[in-house]
């Protein structure tokens, strides 16, 4: 068995999920400036269900909804607009299609499952 948690930029061996991880989180009680909001964080490596993958990530950054997000607001986009418009839509207008795998998920294939093994 391995450590239970690894420094900013430590790689764990192939295979060994340590118990905790570092996470960059935004709290209600920290909502502000984003220099304030978002602290890194020790918290516990999820759980890995079926179907499921684990990603190492190596590097981050902070978006526009990130900093929307440490100041505990909804971003001022036309997001509410377009669902409006959305559901004044008929059966007849054709939207467009983003990829089939957005608003989804990551989950991995029986094929891609079985091919791991």
């Amino acid at each position: 068995m391995g450590q239970d948690i690894y420094g900013i930029g430590e790689i764990p061996p192939l295979g060994e999920v340590p118990r905790y991880m570092h996470a960059a989180m935004i709290r209600q009680e920290r909502y502000g400036a984003p220099a304030d909001a978002i602290r890194i964080e020790q918290t516990e490596v999820p759980p890995v269900g079926r179907g499921q993958i684990l990603l190492l990530v190596m590097a981050a950054g902070v978006n526009y909804n990130g900093v929307w997000a440490a100041l505990g607001a909804l971003p001022p986009t036309s997001s509410r607009r377009a669902a409006s418009r959305a559901t004044r839509t008929t059966s007849t207008s054709r939207a467009p299609k983003g990829p089939a795998w957005c608003g989804r998920s990551a989950r991995a294939s029986p094929s891609t499952e079985s091919a791991t093994r």
